[in-house]
C-alpha cells in the first residue's frame, strides 16, 4: 500500500470521526433545548398543582374550622339546655352560622329530644355541610 493510499484512509477515517462527532454536539444540544423545553413546561405544570393544592388544603382547613366552631356552640346549646337555661341556650343558637342554624332547625323539628329515631344531632341531618 502507497503513502497516498494511507493517507487518503486517513482522510476519509478522520472526515468520518469528525462527522460522527459533529453528530453527537448536534444530538447533545437538541438534547439539550428539549430539556429544556420540557423543564419548564414541567415547572408550570408543578406550579399549578401545587396552586391547586394549596387552595385546596385551605378550603379543607376552613371547613375543618368551621365544623369545630359548630360543635362548641352545639355543646354550649346542649349544656345549656341540660342545666335548663334556655336563655343561654338561646344565646347559642343565636350564634350558629347560617349552614349550621339551617340543620339545627331540620333536627329540632324531628323532636330528638323525645324521639327515639330521630338524628343524634344536626350534624348527621342532610342539611348540614
Amino acid at each position: 500500500m502507497s503513502s497516498n493510499d494511507k493517507n487518503s484512509k486517513l482522510d476519509k477515517m478522520d472526515l468520518a470521526y469528525a462527522a460522527i462527532l459533529g453528530l453527537a454536539v448536534v444530538i447533545t444540544a437538541w438534547c439539550g433545548y428539549q430539556h429544556e423545553l420540557w423543564s419548564s413546561a414541567l415547572t408550570f405544570e408543578l406550579k399549578q398543582a401545587n396552586t391547586a393544592h394549596r387552595e385546596f388544603t385551605t378550603t379543607q382547613l376552613k371547613e375543618g374550622q368551621s365544623t369545630v366552631i359548630d360543635a362548641i356552640a352545639f355543646t354550649g346549646y346542649l349544656d345549656a339546655v341540660s342545666n335548663h337555661n334556655q336563655k343561654l341556650a338561646d344565646y347559642y343558637k343565636d350564634g350558629f352560622r347560617p349552614e349550621m342554624r339551617a340543620a339545627f332547625d331540620a333536627w329540632i323539628k324531628t323532636d330528638p329530644f323525645n324521639n327515639t329515631t330521630a338524628k343524634t344531632s344536626p350534624f348527621d341531618m342532610p342539611e348540614y355541610p
